[in-house]
């Protein structure tokens, strides 16, 4: 559980990356992660990084197993 005051994983946070969130304002908008005591806001900046929410890659395995590719 990356949020716990929302109870967001991991799994859905990436899920909003993929889905177009670059920021974590925008993750918070998807999810509700970070939405609330700021508390996992490092975590969320780690996976907009691992997730390279600027360019086209896709996203780590380790990170998000079924998260296909993404292309800007």
């Amino acid at each position: 559980m990356v949020c716990s005051c929302h109870a967001v994983s991991e799994r859905h946070i990436v899920r909003a990356i993929d889905l177009g969130a670059r920021s974590i304002e925008e993750v918070s908008a998807w999810c509700n992660a970070g939405s609330s005591c700021a508390g996992c806001h490092d975590r969320i900046d780690d996976l907009l990084v691992a997730c390279d929410a600027r360019g086209t890659v896709r996203c780590p395995d380790s990170i998000a197993p079924a998260v296909a590719v993404r292309v800007a």
